[in-house]
């Protein structure tokens, strides 16, 4: 026989400590001060704490030791701004008009950097490298491998009427309506020419206006590199004025290129000559 009186005096044992186990709540009436020792916890009322002594200004008195004697459970009515009797701060009347403000400084049109007209930069560009020859009604340009020349022509020149060609190494004819143009007759170039790809010795022309409105006739010649120099020309046709040096302001930029062109190319062949090294022969001692 199996006794199961053990099991019921167990799930007494259990169930006491499941009891001591649950919080036990005290509720407090009013202020209480708690202590806990070995006797236990104890709850004593609390002693009032006396009133803190009413705080004032400099300038006036006011009392705020009714404030302090409020519980925080009380229903009395805070006194109004009437009873405090607070005196209130002396403050500058607010305007609520606005206030000026300073104008903003003038800008000086002197000041701002004017951008160059139209006319100017195309005259800049149709002289880069080159010059102006005011008496014979010419202007021209250069780069590395051509030059760029304007004839002024009448105002009712045809393209029709147009030839030009020219005479390697330093000859140039330019015709309107047959007649030679009298810019270019009876002169040579300062340097010499070569003919296009082909071998022709036609050259690009067009009928162009320049910044003034003046109807140009625009010639394009092609520069002759004898052993693979680079030559850069201070005028076009014998006895014309040269331009200084400084004038040439794409020449320290052709330099800086060949000269780095030079440098790769020595570089290139460097790598092609050590690839191409034979390995050396290992001889067996």
């Amino acid at each position: 026989m199996v006794d199961y009186g053990k099991f019921d005096k167990l799930a007494r044992e259990v169930d006491a400590e499941e009891a001591a186990r649950q919080p036990r709540v005290t509720r407090l009436e009013g202020a209480t001060s708690v202590r806990i020792g070995k006797d236990g916890v104890r709850f004593e009322p609390a002693e009032k704490a006396a009133p803190a002594p009413a705080k004032t200004r400099a300038g006036g008195g006011i009392d705020y030791s009714r404030w302090d004697n409020l519980s925080a459970g009380s229903d009395d009515e805070l006194p109004s701004d009437g009873e405090a009797g607070e005196e209130e701060e002396e403050h500058a009347p607010m305007s609520l008009d606005p206030q000026p403000q300073s104008a903003p400084s003038p800008v000086s049109l002197a000041d701002t950097p004017a951008a160059a007209p139209p006319g100017s930069r195309a005259r800049a560009s149709a002289t880069r490298n080159g010059g102006v020859v005011d008496a014979r009604g010419l202007f021209w340009a250069q780069d590395q491998d051509t030059v760029t020349v304007h004839f002024v022509v009448d105002p009712g020149t045809k393209a029709k009427a147009v030839s030009a060609a020219v005479a390697p190494p330093r000859g140039l004819v330019v015709s309107v309506a047959g007649s030679e143009l009298p810019a270019v007759a009876g002169r040579q170039l300062a340097f010499a020419v070569e003919s296009d790809e082909e071998g022709s010795s036609d050259v690009d022309w067009e009928l162009v206006a320049d910044e003034q409105g003046r109807r140009c006739l625009k010639v394009v010649l092609r520069k002759a590199h004898p052993a693979g120099t680079r030559a850069w020309w201070d005028r076009v046709f014998v006895g014309d004025p040269a331009i200084p040096a400084d004038a040439i302001v794409d020449r320290s930029l052709a330099k800086a290129e060949e000269a780095k062109k030079v440098w790769e190319d020595a570089h290139r062949m460097f790598r092609e000559k050590v690839k191409n090294r034979p390995l050396p022969t290992v001889i067996d001692e």
